[in-house]
């Protein structure tokens, strides 16, 4: 028997057991003069001299910006050491570039180029290093890097599967020892698993799990592991002063996404910028002077910088009985990725918000003031952000206001608040409206046209904004939400009178709004392999009949308080000679998802959309199958999804058409030919996920508020009004004026209002005029949203003054894209800067 012998042992063995030991990767002369580098950038880290450090009892940071004395342990570890200000940087980045490991770390992520090229495979991620405590032992609790503990078994093998699609690795990761170590202790083959009972349930500290190993390494030896192998750390402390007894360099190297399928794997570095790597990475002085290599990689690093979207798994609401977990578990990855954005001198002035929505609301009360007052509780006390006023930057917002911020964002990003001319669509209409449909509600937003805004004044709402030159621009605009008509909500509605017109003792339920052939549960969350003794729905295949059957759940006829009415309640009649609009969403998803009627060149038309739907709908299940394993529909398509959209097509048809009253492009005259105007957006109806690069969200629109409330008015009177939204009465400031923030400095008194009903916790609280306006200071805001799909942190910083913006809610995926956000008005589009302006005007760190 010939035994055959593999051209990738380091590769098979990682993907095998999780991790890999590489012995002598370093000379004897070259660990001799690391050793020295790191002792010394050790030293000054733990005398104060170096601010980037990991101190004892803490795992996670936020850390301390002093050491603690060696009699409570000290430090164990020291950040950034590629940072330009870092004395040894330059040894530390000729180890870190160097060819030795750049061809592990390629080899293990599979790259089958050099990098030689312009197109460079891999990107720049951490260099740190780790270090004995002073006088006490230290540990880390088991974990995996990138994956909750409370992840069900099912969660663990989907994140997995993301992490590293097809066994690939996203990145590889190593400790790379200078003196003796056997910290690092791994379960071999967790990588690839979920936990086992006894796993889940051991104690965060046990000293000994089934089959766990202790990974030894000598002085120039290096274990390469994947983050998510069962792991954790066991550092032994040394004396107070002594000679430095572990030294290990921690690195990890980058896998670039090599398109669009493969950022939504996450076949990338996700971890990197929460180390605070982002803060300075892009500055002109990081350049390392070490050839072409170490320049492409920190370059794809910078682009990866550059995405500010963040989801996370499961939502705000899930914690109702136990809050007490909803700060380590819940916020911080989205905070840690929000704050490799923002300068860490800029964090103690840079004001947080979280703003939840459907989830939060239908909590009991008193589950609902626990999870926000332990969100309080955790941001003031684990971080560094600036939370003046706990009822104002932490609540519950109604779908109303979620309208009024996606159509802020959705305006500034499309300019219609900054370049009236280019977005004239007659009339002295320069804006759009803004439509927004979830799984549970659907929003609409818009600026009636004069004759309407007229009638329906006190229907609307005043908004008032900023420009960055002082002066103030006003909209009335009109927002409502309609519970139920979201996309879930609907077609278990659907389904519910479905079922009901059959005998109770059905067993096959026949649905149009199901591909023909295709068997469905009853809640339509999972597919039927075969005909069985439980009922079950099976598709049909009738789109025309799946149109008819959604029509009666729109409440066409169903009057309201006040005409005119649309699905019961009063909306003022929408012109659509100077009201175009813009979905995002569902309205998105099922446009652009196996359908590709998503925002391009072209206007997006109704009759070939509805066209394509029909074709797809009436296809056998067998075809669509057989479509959906060869992608052919893209890679985020599978069966389940495959299998829904005609009913959330039926359902989009349904609102645009029968509701909304939009027509097919073919028989409206609305589109402009007018040079430099985007044909598409001047369609009475445009779907989109991005607008410039940037994902449309309503949480970029809180943080244009905010932004625009930080620029100082164009005079000193004193009497300027303030930004912010309220009821349209005719009053400067109504009574329910909504400021965007707390006040951060007293300003001379605007108005005396009448308190308001505070959201969060059902109390009154009596609107601040503010904030005041800084002139000298320029401020950088994070906003956290949650809702009940997804956890989302979206970042936004504006030239002038910063600001950031994240978001928070419940789903299934992580995701990442960019964004950017400056104050509205005109000459508010310089493009977002990680690096927030300081007060004497020059770019910080």
């Amino acid at each position: 028997m010939v035994a055959t012998v593999s051209a990738h042992p380091n590769l098979d063995a990682l993907q095998r057991d999780g991790f890999v030991v590489i012995r002598n990767l370093l000379t004897p002369d070259q660990v001799q003069h690391y050793r020295s580098v790191a002792t010394a950038a050790t030293t000054n880290a733990r005398r104060g001299g170096w601010p980037h450090f990991r101190t004892v009892p803490k795992q996670f940071p936020p850390w301390p910006s002093t050491p603690p004395p060696a009699s409570e342990g000290g430090i164990w570890g020291v950040q950034h050491l590629l940072h330009p200000e870092m004395a040894g940087r330059q040894s530390f980045a000729e180890c870190y570039f160097s060819e030795s490991i750049l061809k592990i770390a390629g080899e293990l992520m599979d790259v089958q180029s050099s990098g030689n090229g312009a197109d460079e495979p891999l990107v720049m991620e951490l260099f740190n290093l780790l270090v004995a405590p002073e006088t006490k032992d230290f540990e880390l609790r088991w974990h995996r890097d990138d994956i909750s503990e409370k992840a069900t078994a099912e969660e663990e093998l989907a994140q997995l599967a993301a992490k590293s699609p097809g066994g690939r690795q996203s990145h590889a990761q190593y400790n790379l020892a200078l003196c003796p170590d056997a910290s690092l202790i791994v379960i071999p083959g967790s990588h690839r698993r979920a936990r086992t009972e006894i796993e889940r349930n051991a104690a965060p500290y046990e000293p000994s799990l089934p089959n766990q190993l202790v990974v030894k390494l000598e002085p120039g030896d290096a274990v390469f592991y994947d983050s998510n192998i069962v792991h954790r750390g066991v550092y032994k402390g040394k004396p107070e002063g002594g000679e430095e007894s572990r030294l290990t360099l921690h690195g990890s190297i980058g896998l670039k996404a090599a398109d669009a399928g493969d950022m939504a794997k996450n076949v990338r570095a996700t971890a990197v910028l929460q180390h605070g790597v982002g803060a300075w990475v892009h500055r002109e002085d990081a350049a390392f002077g070490l050839g072409a290599r170490p320049e492409r990689m920190r370059a794809n690093l910078i682009k990866t910088k550059d995405r500010w979207t963040k989801k996370v798994h499961v939502g705000l609401s899930t914690y109702g009985e136990t809050p007490q977990l909803v700060g380590q578990d819940h916020l911080k990855p989205l905070i840690d990725d929000a704050l490799a954005h923002v300068p860490p001198s800029l964090v103690p002035q840079t004001p947080v918000f979280l703003l939840a929505t459907a989830g939060m609301r239908l909590l009991p009360d008193r589950q609902r003031r626990q999870v926000l007052d332990a969100v309080c509780t955790y941001l003031q006390q684990e971080t560094r952000l600036l939370i003046p006023d706990c009822a104002l930057h932490i609540q519950v917002i109604p779908g109303t206001t979620e309208g009024l911020y996606g159509w802020i964002a959705a305006n500034y990003l499309v300019g219609g608040f900054d370049q009236p001319d280019d977005h004239d669509h007659g009339k002295s209409h320069h804006t759009y409206g803004f439509l927004d449909m979830g799984g549970a509600s659907a929003q609409i937003a818009f600026a009636p046209n004069s004759t309407e805004a007229a009638k329906h004044a006190d229907n609307l709402t005043l908004l008032r904004l900023r420009n960055i030159d002082g002066s103030e621009q006003e909209h009335r605009v009109f927002v409502t939400t309609w519970l139920g008509f979201g996309v879930n909500e609907a077609r278990k509605q659907y389904l519910a009178g479905l079922v009901a017109s059959y005998p109770s003792t059905t067993v096959e339920y026949p649905d149009p709004c199901l591909p023909n052939g295709v068997r469905a549960g009853l809640d339509s969350k999972s597919l039927v392999s075969t005909a069985s003794d439980q009922s079950y729905l099976l598709g049909t295949g009738q789109f025309d009949a799946c149109l008819r059957a959604t029509l009666p759940l729109l409440k066409l006829d169903e009057p309201c308080n006040d005409s005119p009415c649309l699905f019961g309640q009063h909306v003022p009649l929408i012109d659509f000679d100077v009201n175009h609009f813009i979905g995002v969403s569902q309205y998105w998803h099922t446009t652009h998802e196996i359908f590709r009627m998503g925002f391009g060149e072209d206007p997006f038309d109704l009759g070939a959309y509805q066209a394509r739907v029909n074709d797809f709908c009436t296809l056998d299940w067998a075809e669509i199958q057989a479509a959906v394993a060869d992608k052919a529909y893209g890679k985020g398509v599978d069966e389940l999804s495959a299998s829904t959209v005609c009913f959330k097509a039926s359902w989009l048809i349904s609102i645009l058409r029968d509701g909304l009253g939009i027509e097919s492009e073919a028989t409206n005259a609305t589109t402009s030919d007018t040079p430099g105007k985007d044909k598409a957006f001047f369609s009475p109806f445009t779907a989109v996920d991005t607008i410039k690069n940037t994902e449309v969200s309503w949480t970029l629109g809180k943080m244009l508020l905010y932004a625009s409330s930080t620029i100082p008015p164009a005079s000193s009177s004193g009497n300027d009004l303030p930004v912010g939204f309220g009821s349209n009465t005719g009053a400067a400031i109504p009574p329910d004026w909504v400021y965007p923030s707390t006040t951060l400095d007293p300003p001379p008194p605007l108005a005396s209002p009448s308190p308001s009903k505070n959201t969060n916790t059902g109390g009154t609280t009596t609107p601040r005029p503010g904030p005041y306006p800084l002139a000298a200071i320029d401020r950088a805001g994070i906003a956290l949203r949650t809702e009940s799909r997804e956890n989302i942190l979206g970042l936004a910083l504006s030239s002038f003054p910063a600001a950031a913006a994240a978001g928070a809610s419940a789903g299934a995926s992580f995701d990442a894209s960019t964004s950017h956000a400056a104050a509205a008005g005109p000459g508010a589009r310089s493009k977002s800067s990680s690096r927030a302006a300081t007060p004497s005007g020059k770019r910080g760190s």
